[in-house]
């Protein structure tokens, strides 16, 4: 399955690299998808969407062989694979689309830094939210309650309990990160004023995947108000 994965991986990848997408049939979706970005992109953040992209799909790759191993995940294992295959990273690039925000941007520490632990506190509230509708249909592995479970020898509720504790340790550490690094000058006033904005989208994105997991009918059919109501 891995070699099947990676030889549909890597013309994807290059595509998006260099910008040029051979139109066949597994690609035609990114195809179409690209060509609509394109319409409200900027250069610059283009070519983060493709950065983006490319780690994402690296990551789906990285998944796919991990759901094939029968290899036990540890926690940081597990998290290094699904930062990436969350997408994350990816949602934060089209939320900057017309935006021209420099490469020392996105290049700082700083902020690489914390769009990986905003991608961290979406991912795990999104293992929680999943977690009965993967292990009903048996994709469950890779969900960090699994992992916590098996790694710790914890029950369902202690791991809940012990993710529930890390995020708020991740969202201590990101409003600090976030008021330092928005407090930072780059470039022009038109600089500032993009970075500004894209701080603010990825913060509302946290928001809008928690609701939407609720409402849109994916994990909790048509109980989601109620459960989002009672739990």
């Amino acid at each position: 399955m891995s070699d099947g994965i990676r030889r549909v991986l890597q013309p994807v990848c290059h595509s998006y690299l260099s910008f040029r997408f051979p139109c066949v049939e597994y690609i035609s979706v990114i195809c179409r998808f690209w060509t609509r970005a394109m319409k409200v992109a900027t250069p610059q953040s283009a070519k983060q969407l493709a950065r983006a992209f490319t780690d994402y799909l690296n990551g789906t790759h990285q998944e796919a062989e991990g759901m094939a191993s029968e290899a036990s995940l540890k926690f940081e294992s597990y998290l290094q694979v699904r930062l990436e295959s969350i997408g994350i990273r990816v949602f934060y690039a089209v939320c900057g689309l017309p935006l021209s925000i420099p490469d020392e941007v996105f290049d700082d520490p700083l902020f690489v830094e914390l769009q990986y632990l905003g991608s961290e506190l979406l991912l795990l509230d999104n293992d929680i939210i999943s977690y009965n509708r993967e292990r009903a249909t048996s994709i469950a592995k890779f969900n960090s309650i699994t992992v916590i479970m098996a790694q710790f020898k914890l029950s369902y509720a202690d791991a809940v309990d012990w993710l529930a504790g890390r995020i708020a340790e991740l969202e201590i550490k990101y409003m600090k990160l976030h008021e330092d690094f928005a407090s930072r000058s780059y470039g022009n006033d038109a600089d500032r004023t993009d970075v500004l904005a894209l701080l603010e989208l990825m913060g509302n994105l946290r928001a809008a995947v928690f609701h939407w997991s609720f409402e849109s009918g994916r994990y909790f059919g048509i109980r989601g108000e109620e459960t989002r109501k009672t739990h």
